[in-house]
């Protein structure tokens, strides 16, 4: 049947990520559908319950109980660790038919934890076509300049196709992690740097999912993709949470960001020009995400008409968002000390929506205020006004001017520059809802929100977001573990960094089977590369 519309999902799961795609025929029946990643940080079980529930509700109630196309981009608990709680809606592994395809970032041990057994091999037992990925592959051909899908949903119109942008990029020093080393402790930057950054079109809509990739991931990505003509975005979402550290490969993250590291991150964002920013986040002390500073330089061609208002906003002009602020202080024009931060929940109109939507505690100020206070060195209150006046923050709650030629092609005659929004708004008072009877108070604003992107057939885009607040029932959920046995690891197997493994495994299996290219190890003898490619093993 033909393709009617196609809604992305960007799922609530707390700390962590879970993106799922459905494509669907005029009468709202699922013809294809798409998971990228689906896990959590283990404190934030319980506020992934309702949306695990959800999917395999919406896998389950199919004609045909299945996911056509898996990706987990890499092997961090908090991108893969819910897969198998996704066995009520899949059912029996029915001979390997109940998922079409699955791809991964990382070698496969990656995926092997003691509170959830080996993901992969788990996978396997649904799918015939599990598959990692070697070292730097793009679907983008650079020699004919063509891209060699990785899945398509067919129309005899317009196809959905799904591309991978790039995966496995080593680490510069690093190096790659190899599907035959197997390391208890891995580098954090080498496992995040690897991610796979996928991108789905319909028409002309794109969107990118870019797991944890970091600076590293970009540097790759503009140097194979700066010169190609690319769709722009519609929606992208933000790397790594949002992380200031990984974005810009600092040490800490709140370093100083460099020239050149700004500059990457800039080429990067000017490949894709994404029109919407998405945030899967939550309030975690071991993250910081995500970080305001990061989501202002991904937010350069963010469409300036906003595409959706929440109406519990003082103004109806605004939505709410929950991030990380780090408030830099300068007084008469000298250091004032070192860099503090702290989340706060402000306003913004700009279309930048986090999974974590509000925290009643951290909005209307409080926690800036407390938090430049501390940057002052000061125990009396804090103007705000006057702090942002000496130099705090400024930067970041700068206004956004849209310049007469973007304001031309959306039908607009005057040739002045103008401030459509502020960026972020500081609220002025307790966000209320007027309504006929009542003056509703701020609780009623949900901590969490779900958010649904849907193309319909005419091209046109909607945002509709889902509250998702856990309930006691939720809290209280027992997430299962399914019988998945650890894979037996051989000791010899178990390297430091910089050991080799002398073992070549006696087939290796490209990302891409269609294209026709020799695989790594086909094309180097002996397979003993510090940068070593293999990653499947059937």
């Amino acid at each position: 049947m033909a393709i009617a519309s196609l809604r992305f999902h960007v799922l609530n799961v707390g700390q962590g990520a879970c993106n799922f795609v459905e494509i669907l025929d005029a009468n709202n029946n699922v013809l294809h559908n798409i998971l990228i990643d689906l896990g959590t940080a283990s404190r934030s079980l319980a506020l992934s319950a309702r949306n695990v529930e959800w999917l395999n509700d919406r896998i389950k109630n199919r004609a045909d109980p299945r996911i056509d196309l898996v990706i987990l981009t890499h092997g961090d608990f908090d991108h893969y660790g819910l897969i198998t709680q996704l066995a009520p809606g899949l059912g029996q592994p029915a001979n390997q038919a109940r998922i079409g395809m699955v791809r991964y970032g990382n070698p496969s041990w990656r995926f092997n934890s003691k509170s959830r057994g080996h993901t992969i091999e788990w996978l396997k037992t649904y799918c015939k076509d599990v598959l990692g990925c070697e070292s730097s592959y793009s679907g983008y051909n650079a020699i004919n300049k063509k891209w060699e899908y990785l899945w398509i949903a067919p129309d005899q119109s317009f196809p959905v196709d799904v591309g991978v942008v790039i995966v496995n990029v080593p680490h510069p020093e690093k190096g790659n992690l190899e599907e035959d080393v197997i390391e208890t402790a891995p580098d954090g930057e080498i496992v995040n740097g690897e991610s796979l950054v996928s991108m789905i079109s319909w028409k002309s809509r794109t969107f990118v999912a870019t797991g944890d990739a970091t600076g590293n991931t970009f540097k790759a990505i503009n140097d194979h993709l700066l010169t190609v003509p690319m769709p722009t975005a519609t929606m992208m979402t933000m790397p790594h949470h949002g992380s200031r550290r990984s974005t810009y490969d600092l040490s800490s993250a709140r370093d100083d960001i460099g020239d050149e590291a700004r500059k990457t991150v800039e080429d990067f964002v000017g490949i894709f020009k994404p029109r919407n920013l998405t945030v899967s986040a939550n309030m975690h002390r071991g993250f910081l995400h995500p970080f305001v500073d990061v989501l202002n330089q991904f937010s350069k061609y963010l469409d300036p008409y906003q595409l959706w208002v929440d109406p519990k906003t003082g103004d109806q002009k605004n939505h709410f968002l929950n991030a990380y602020y780090l408030v830099a202080t300068t007084a008469d024009g000298e250091d004032a000390g070192p860099a503090v931060g702290n989340w706060a929940t402000t306003q913004t109109a700009m279309n930048i929506y986090s999974t974590r939507y509000f925290s009643n505690d951290r909005y209307n100020e409080g926690k800036l205020r407390s938090t430049a206070k501390k940057a002052l060195k000061t125990d009396n209150d804090v103007d705000m006004l006057s702090v942002q006046a000496r130099g705090v923050l400024a930067r970041m709650f700068a206004p956004l001017q849209v310049n007469a030629t973007n304001k031309k092609k959306r039908g607009r005659d005057d040739d002045e520059t103008e401030t459509y929004y502020p960026r972020y708004a500081y609220p002025p008072g307790p966000a209320t809802i007027l309504s006929k009877d009542d003056t509703k108070t701020i609780s009623d604003i949900p901590e969490y929100h779900n958010w649904t992107f849907t193309i319909d057939s005419d091209d046109n885009i909607t945002l509709e977001p889902t509250p998702d607040t856990a309930s006691p029932e939720q809290v209280a959920h027992r997430f299962v573990r399914h019988a998945v046995a650890r894979a037996d690891v051989p000791a010899t197997h178990v390297l430091a960094r910089g050991q080799r493994s002398l073992a070549v495994p006696a087939a290796a299996t490209r990302f891409v089977a269609a294209s026709g290219r020799p695989s790594s190890v086909e094309r180097r003898t002996p397979a003993v590369s510090r940068l070593g490619t293999l990653r499947a093993i059937p």
